[in-house]
């Protein structure tokens, strides 16, 4: 308080007041009186206050305080993280009381977040954004935006760093049967980290080799295709000798077999004199994708194996059988067979024979020989030697009278394909 020749033995005392309560950050005006009156007259009438000078404009700055949230790094799928946070201020007060009137905490009042896909499961949130860097905020909280009215608040965004997934998968060795689709291909997840929660194995990847009904016996690659994506996962095989996302040779094709295998003989073959090998049976068997086969036959079953066999001479017949297809397991009778059998044909053989009165019977070699029935090309001298093969007896006797003696023929040798009737005795074609 100044005045001009106050005597200063005497004490003024000047009351102020604000344009309002001074507790919020703001302009205030304050003014002086000399009592709670406003009085601009002391008292005792020596002093007036100058116009003016009984006001004195104030303003209460914001606290300065500044909030810096912190940084993190997650893979998809992993849970929402809580995010860190830090603040300090200008003042020369404790960094924890920055804030005043009773807030102790200096980020409680904003809702820390970052800018990634969460999805919800069993009350855990997860991350479900693709790989990326991700602003981490902080949004003023329900309720404090009066609160930060006295504050000027100064926010150092985070980051929250996504990475795929990282998971190592073990490839099982799988085999199939020619014919069949691919089977299914296992694996085992062999690193400590798992698919996200809400994920399935299908939604990520695919495993195959790529075989078909058709695919030939062999051995093929398998690959694990990413189908999620890289973003999502990075995914590495366990497998030895994997290159890539390819593991070669562990997906076997394996022989099918042949089934339904039947083989009928035919009933009621008779010598012809041709060969009946492909008359001799009706065969089938099925192979898968209707596969050639390749039958060959034996007639022992350790012995020599061929396509076809000569079934000419009437006989009994054994016939062993093996089958081939590609991509077929081999097919044996083993010990089994099916028989053929070829009877002989008939045969009707007359013989006749001259001689002149006086003279002696005929030689063998001088009688005919006549056959009914033969067959193919097969003729009298290849089968018929008189003496040999039947003997001829009679009545006639050198100095005979002159006529006609039945002969009695009689078989010594039976023939291999025919069942021969002899014409002989008495009345019978068979005369000298």
């Amino acid at each position: 308080f100044q005045g001009i020749g106050r005597d200063s033995s005497t004490t003024y005392t000047l009351v102020t007041s604000t344009s309002g309560a001074f507790q919020s950050a703001g302009p205030y005006t304050f003014t002086a009186a000399f009592d709670d009156e406003g009085a601009t007259t002391s008292e005792d009438g020596n002093y007036t206050l100058a116009a003016g000078a009984t006001t004195k404009l104030y303003t209460m700055a914001k606290r300065a305080v500044y909030i810096t949230l912190g940084s993190d790094s997650k893979q998809y799928g992993d849970a929402l993280p809580t995010f860190s946070w830090s603040y300090s201020g200008d003042s020369a007060d404790n960094d924890s009381l920055q804030f005043v009137d009773g807030i102790s905490e200096g980020a409680e009042i904003y809702v820390i977040s970052a800018a990634v896909d969460t999805e919800v499961l069993s009350g855990t949130t997860y991350i479900v954004s693709p790989q990326g860097s991700y602003d981490i905020t902080a949004a003023i909280a329900s309720g404090y935006t009066d609160t930060l009215a006295n504050y000027d608040v100064q926010i150092t965004d985070g980051t929250l760093v996504v990475s795929p997934r990282a998971i190592t998968v073990q490839i099982n060795a799988t085999s199939g049967t020619y014919g069949d689709p691919e089977a299914t291909i296992g694996y085992q997840l062999t690193n400590s980290t798992s698919l996200y929660a809400g994920d399935t194995a299908a939604e990520v990847f695919t495993i195959t080799a790529g075989v078909t009904s058709t695919s030939a016996v062999g051995d093929y690659a398998v690959t694990l295709t990413n189908v999620k994506g890289a973003d999502y996962y990075n995914i590495t095989l366990a497998n030895d000798g994997a290159s890539g996302l390819t593991v070669d040779d562990l997906y076997t094709v394996n022989r099918a077999d042949i089934t339904n295998v039947s083989v009928t003989p035919t009933t009621g073959l008779v010598y012809n004199g041709a060969d009946q090998f492909s008359d001799a049976f009706t065969k089938g068997a099925t192979t898968v994708n209707e596969m050639a086969q390749t039958w060959t036959f034996s007639l022992s079953q350790g012995g020599t194996y061929s396509e076809a066999l000569t079934l000419k001479d009437a006989g009994t017949y054994n016939i062993y059988y093996k089958i081939t297809a590609p991509n077929h397991n081999e097919y044996s009778s083993g010990e089994n067979y099916f028989t053929v059998e070829i009877a002989k044909a008939s045969l009707t053989v007359t013989v006749t024979g001259t001689t002149t009165y006086g003279e002696a019977a005929p030689e063998y070699s001088e009688y005919k020989i006549s056959a009914e029935g033969l067959q193919g090309s097969d003729t009298v001298a290849d089968l018929f030697t008189a003496g040999e093969t039947f003997t001829i007896s009679h009545s006639y006797v050198k100095g005979s009278d002159a006529g006609t003696y039945y002969l009695t023929v009689t078989e010594v040798q039976e023939l291999t394909n025919y069942n021969v009737t002899y014409i002989s005795g008495e009345n019978s074609a068979s005369t000298l």
